[in-house]
């Protein structure tokens, strides 16, 4: 009835789940497309829909009529969601910093602190960014902005859970694990397009290709490398043949992409 406005970025695994539900519950669909399957699961359950999402994402959701906002990030954080508030009632929300900077009021002044911290441990904590004015929403929380007050409220729906089972049996606790990841695997598999997998030849490349095969025979796999010159720096040993080789005993494609690149001819674009 264009009440709701949405926008969404990543992917909802127990979409056909969902849907069949839904369509049962009279919601009708005209594409194919979780973005659709997440609002109408959002018009049934509300924000207890959000718990319940097998996925990544970040999406926003506008109520015409109340004039309210809806951001959320998915638990783990996987997929980005940023804002800022360049003046007072003012919000901006983007899954990229720059398209924030694309605004004419938006201050541009670094956050030192965040930057020490990115040089000191590889990453900023909590809701820091490189920019001041900028934030990211924390994993597993919402936003909520009313036109009413034009004020930023920030909840967290999720956390993980670090309790410790000590009466554990360790081939038990392999055991579960293992069936943790064939079932998070055969998860990621549901899709309208195309899956392959990104072979390195390491250990966790190598465990989901072989787990994803087991229901994909078909499977396509893509592995890169680069030439013994470019690697003079890392001297790392090439990952290529323990790609060839599984892929080979697994009776799977693999296609091979030598990268070559003139790093300083694309040093400004990097930066």
């Amino acid at each position: 009835d264009g009440r709701f406005v949405q926008t969404n970025n990543g992917e909802v695994l127990n979409l056909f789940e969902w849907r069949k539900r839904l369509a049962s519950l009279g919601h009708r669909f005209v594409s194919r497309g979780d973005t659709e399957v997440l609002l109408a699961a959002l018009l049934q359950w509300g924000e207890r829909a959000i718990e319940k999402v097998n996925g990544i994402f970040a999406f926003a959701l506008w109520d015409r009529r109340q004039r309210e906002l809806l951001l959320a990030r998915d638990p783990m954080g996987v997929k980005p969601l940023y804002f800022a508030q360049p003046e007072s009632g003012t919000l901006l929300f983007a899954s990229e910093i720059k398209s924030l900077c694309a605004h004419p009021d938006l201050r541009r002044e670094p956050d030192f602190l965040a930057l020490h911290q990115h040089l000191a441990y590889g990453h900023t904590s909590g809701d820091r960014t490189a920019i001041r004015a900028v934030r990211r929403l924390p994993p597993g929380s919402l936003l909520r902005w009313r036109a009413a007050s034009r004020s930023v409220e920030i909840s967290q729906y999720w956390q993980p859970s670090f309790s410790i089972d000590d009466t554990a049996d360790c081939d038990d606790a392999a055991e579960e694990l293992a069936n943790k990841i064939e079932q998070a695997t055969n998860r990621q598999m549901v899709s309208d397009v195309p899956v392959g997998t990104f072979l390195s030849g390491g250990l966790d490349s190598s465990l989901l290709t072989l787990l994803a095969a087991r229901s994909h025979p078909k499977l396509d796999c893509y592995t890169t490398s680069c030439s013994t010159a470019d690697n003079y720096l890392d001297q790392a040993a090439p990952d290529a043949p323990y790609a060839r080789r599984l892929a080979k005993e697994q009776g799977l494609a693999l296609h091979e992409l030598t990268m070559q690149s003139d790093v300083a001819s694309l040093w400004p674009k990097l930066v």
